[in-house]
């Protein structure tokens, strides 16, 4: 699994199952300010279930709040 695959999957997660293609801007513009192009979200797939995309945040925040991420665990996050 290559990062960008791991980081796509982990927000499928927190978007309750919906893949968007992975992007690196979100828009151009020229040396003045002015918008050149500005690129929209583009829905890919759906990755899982809104259920179980609901279910694993809960996991993943439980790991960091009670498991072992308690290191990362920042108070009021979830």
């Amino acid at each position: 699994v290559t990062p960008i695959q791991l980081i796509t999957a982990a927000s499928a997660v927190v978007n309750g199952g919906i893949l968007f293609e992975p992007s690196v801007v979100s828009k151009i513009t020229n040396s003045y300010g002015e918008l050149v192009h500005e690129f929209k979200p583009k829905q890919e797939l759906i990755g899982i279930k809104k259920g179980a995309a609901d279910k694993t945040l809960l996991a993943m925040g439980k790991a960091v709040s009670q498991g072992t991420g308690k290191k990362a665990y920042l108070e009021n996050y979830f």
